[in-house]
């Protein structure tokens, strides 16, 4: 689905060149959950960003479905990134507005058919337990159901991929109201990729990889969708 060939990442330090990432290969297939830890966050974030095709690379290629993004058009290479929801560690919610009308609010503006998006947006916030807070407002609930409010809305567009920097997870229960989220979006044919410590969410993906010594590394391998 989603293929890194060769890529080198570098960035300039007090006239100093780093190499972050040196030649990686990897390719995330549709249908899996991926979490990706390691000791350096900032790593773990390039790299999320890499997928997101908001960051660039000195050299390599990334091909999505087959086909390099060196080759797409700047309207392409547009449509492409809408398909992917990228949830960094600063998304934000609007405080004017409640749950509900977040979770509602790009769609709406870009698409204009409230009845499918509301019912989209009832669904998402009843499989992550948090329908009863639809008409709160984001100063009135926990920075975990915030999260949730976030990763529900970034859902609404429909993505092929989405991709979660530092999922906050400080309790068992916040976390078992996310996981059937997960489980439910693999059989929908998306790609889950997450930044995280969090061992539950390790035991419960496809795929744990590490980035290491400017690589990445494979810790465990299930038997992978495609």
């Amino acid at each position: 689905m989603i293929e890194l060939q060769d890529i080198t990442i570098s960035h300039t330090v007090k006239n100093k060149q780093i190499t972050i990432f040196d030649n990686i290969n990897f390719k995330f297939e549709k249908g899996n959950l991926y979490a990706i830890c390691g000791n350096i966050a900032s790593s773990r974030t390039i790299l999320l960003e890499l997928l997101a095709l908001i960051r660039d690379f000195d050299s390599g290629d990334i091909i999505i479905n087959g086909k390099s993004i060196k080759e797409l058009s700047s309207r392409q290479k547009r449509n492409l990134i809408n398909s992917i929801s990228y949830i960094s560690s600063n998304s934000e919610l609007i405080l004017s507005l409640t749950v509900l009308e977040n979770v509602m609010l790009l769609q709406s503006f870009y698409h204009g058919n409230t009845k499918e998006i509301f019912e989209k947006a009832i669904k998402y916030l009843n499989i992550l337990d948090i329908l009863e807070l639809k008409d709160k407002y984001p100063n009135e609930i926990s920075d975990i159901d915030k999260q949730k409010v976030i990763i529900a809305r970034s859902l609404i567009n429909d993505p092929k991929i989405i991709l979660i920097d530092n999922l906050i997870t400080t309790s068992y229960n916040s976390l078992f109201s996310v996981l059937p989220l997960f489980k439910y979006l693999a059989t929908q044919k998306i790609c889950i990729i997450i930044a995280t410590e969090n061992k539950e969410i390790l035991k419960v993906s496809d795929v744990i990889l590490k980035i290491k010594n400017k690589k990445i590394m494979i810790l465990k391998k299930n038997s992978i969708k495609k």
